[in-house]
């Protein structure tokens, strides 16, 4: 999908894979698939082995990314297809989405779930935005009470409002670290800034800029901390997080 030169061509092997990973949840196998050898699909456990998500991209020549999904329950067995409606949400950050509408990303890791009116799962994901810019983000994703899925609720505090989801936007030829620690209670990451300040809200030209802030979970929500410590509190070492393998969480971009 990712390799071939012509655009026709990755998306005709997009539509071939996609047929052929739906035929295999059509025939229940899919908690039994082992996705090793299928190096640019995610595939993720919820922790309580609940469900399985399965998450993919395919390159476009415009610089961005064409994202496709799949949710399957265990029990009952059902699939939900995810259908990415990133380009047409108003104010993303505090949408919730629900039948299968989805902010489009390739997922690394899952925690959770936490009770909050419903079980409540948290997950991290990467965003081809376009040639200049990535994204990664906070997604949360919630099973409600009659087993519908919930995407973006609001279970992220920054002390003055909740969030559905977050989203951070950075410039293409730089890594950002966003993941998990202490065992899925605090979500760890850069803060992101502009080399200058005439660059505010610029997003194409923001990086690093060697701080880390944080969401500790705090009674079933995640709360916000500015400026962290960024070593695993008990690591002695200091170890600091490392980024996500490329591939899943960020794909080389096609060159321009």
């Amino acid at each position: 999908m990712h390799h071939a030169a012509v655009l026709e061509e990755r998306l005709s092997a997009g539509a071939k894979f996609e047929t052929l990973l739906d035929d295999l949840l059509e025939m229940q196998d899919g908690f039994t698939f082992q996705s090793t050898s299928v190096k640019l699909l995610s595939v993720l456990d919820s922790p309580d082995k609940v469900f399985r998500v399965f998450t993919w991209n395919i390159p476009l020549d415009s610089g961005r990314y064409e994202f496709k999904g799949r949710i399957l329950m265990r029990s009952p067995y059902r699939i939900m297809k995810l259908k990415d409606v990133s380009q047409n949400i108003q104010k993303p950050e505090s949408k919730t989405l629900k039948n299968g509408e989805w902010f489009g990303a390739t997922y690394y890791q899952i925690s959770g779930p936490i009770e909050r009116k419903g079980k409540t799962y948290t997950l991290l994901g990467w965003n081809g935005h376009n040639a200049y810019s990535n994204k990664k983000l906070i997604e949360t994703l919630q099973i409600n009470e009659k087993g519908e899925f919930l995407m973006g609720v609001p279970a992220l505090f920054d002390g003055k409002r909740y969030q559905c989801r977050r989203i951070f936007e950075y410039a293409e030829n730089v890594n950002m670290s966003l993941k998990f620690q202490e065992k899925g209670r605090r979500i760890i990451f850069d803060h992101l800034a502009p080399p200058q300040p005439a660059m505010e809200g610029v997003y194409a030209f923001y990086g690093p800029d060697f701080t880390y802030d944080a969401y500790r979970l705090k009674k079933g929500k995640w709360v916000f901390e500015k400026d962290v410590d960024a070593r695993n509190e008990g690591d002695n070492k200091g170890h600091l997080p490392k980024a996500p393998e490329r591939g899943l969480s960020a794909p080389a971009k096609k060159k321009q």
